[in-house]
C-alpha cells in the first residue's frame, strides 16, 4: 500500500541531489509547484488549497551550525499548527520524475547504500587521514575517492553532497578524539 502523502524529509532527500543540494533551491521548488497545484500540500492528509501559497503558507529551507538541513511547512498566519504537513504522493512522483529526468540523466543516490558503503571502507582500512593526522574526505585517498571504487562513479552524489552528509560525521569524530586526548591529558597530570 502507498503512503498517501509524501513525508517532509523524504521530499528533501529525493530533491536535493537535482536541486544543487540546496535546501533553499528544494523549497522554492516545491512552492513553486504547490503555488501552480502541481503538487498538493496536505494539513494532516487535508489538501491546502494552492491559492493559499504563498501567502498563508511557505516551505521553508535551514541548514543548522552543523550543516544539517531541514524543510518545514510554515503557516504564516496565526491558526493551530497540525500534526504532519506532507505533499500530495501522485502530483509529486509525477512532478519530481519530469525533474529528475532533465538532470543529466543522473540516478538518484541511496544513502543508506552510501554510509554503509563508507563505514564497510572505514572498517577495513581505517578513516583515511592526510598528512596532518586529520580524517581526509576528498583528494587522492580519501573517503571519497574510496567510495567510487567501491560503488561506482554513477552511485555517487555530487561533492557538495557528499560534503554535507560526511562533515558533520568527521566533525564528530574529531570532537570526540579531542575529549579523550583532553581526559588522558588530565589524567596524566594527577
Amino acid at each position: 500500500m502507498t503512503a498517501p502523502g509524501v513525508m517532509v524529509d523524504e521530499a528533501l532527500e529525493r530533491l536535493l541531489p537535482y536541486c544543487d543540494s540546496s535546501v533553499f533551491k528544494v523549497a522554492k521548488w516545491l512552492n513553486d509547484r504547490a503555488e501552480l497545484g502541481e503538487i498538493v500540500i496536505l494539513r494532516d492528509g487535508e489538501p491546502v488549497a494552492p491559492a493559499s501559497i504563498p501567502s498563508m503558507l511557505r516551505v521553508r529551507g535551514f541548514v543548522d551550525s552543523s550543516g544539517q538541513m531541514r524543510l518545514e511547512v510554515t503557516p504564516l498566519d496565526n491558526f493551530v499548527p497540525p500534526k504532519v504537513w506532507t505533499f500530495g504522493r501522485e502530483g509529486f512522483e509525477k512532478h519530481c520524475l519530469s525533474r529528475l529526468k532533465g538532470r543529466r540523466g543522473r540516478k538518484p543516490y541511496d544513502r543508506e547504500k552510501l554510509v554503509a558503503a563508507a563505514l564497510t571502507c572505514i572498517a577495513i582500512d581505517g578513516m583515511p587521514t592526510g598528512r596532518d593526522g586529520k580524517p581526509k574526505l576528498d583528494g587522492r585517498d580519501g573517503l571519497f575517492e574510496r567510495l567510487e571504487h567501491m560503488l561506482g562513479a554513477k552511485e555517487l552524489p555530487e561533492r557538495s553532497t557528499l560534503y554535507a552528509i560526511f562533515n558533520p560525521i568527521v566533525e564528530q569524530i574529531e570532537a570526540v578524539r579531542r575529549g579523550r586526548q583532553d581526559k588522558s591529558l588530565i589524567d596524566r597530570k594527577k
